[in-house]
């Protein structure tokens, strides 16, 4: 009996270290694809400077063309961001067995970041 206690309490560790694990990832996530938006916007505004810039021969086609570089290599960055948010979201579903949406309003919350007594709350409700 206490080999199957001390098993529980292992796998329940082992939960825990997992679901916190891909809260951090998420977090993170959530938070580049916020400065690569903002990046975003900023270098999209630098290529229309230096487009006139350009057009009125004050800097040549390199710059104008290293600016371009700059955003698309920026906008290249977002789609892996969006996909590591997403997997790290499905992970924690998984190890809390619970749908996506169901922990999508808890992970988006910026002003509101997860305890982990709260995760700990989770998974003890789910357990037999």
């Amino acid at each position: 009996l206490m080999a199957s206690v001390s098993s529980y309490e292992a796998v329940f560790v082992a939960v825990i270290a997992e679901v916190v694990k891909n809260y951090i990832i998420y977090k993170t996530a959530q938070e580049r694809l916020l400065y690569a938006k903002r990046n975003v916007s900023i270098q999209q505004r630098v290529v229309k400077m230096t487009k006139v810039q350009f057009n009125l021969g004050n800097v040549s086609e390199l710059d104008m063309q290293q600016a371009k570089v700059q955003l698309y290599s920026t906008l290249s960055i977002i789609p892996n961001v969006k996909l590591s948010r997403q997997k790290s979201k499905n992970a924690i579903a998984v190890l809390l067995g619970v749908l996506p949406k169901r922990i999508e309003k808890i992970l988006n919350d910026e002003k509101k970041d997860i305890e982990l007594s709260q995760i700990v709350e989770v998974i003890k409700k789910l357990s037999p």
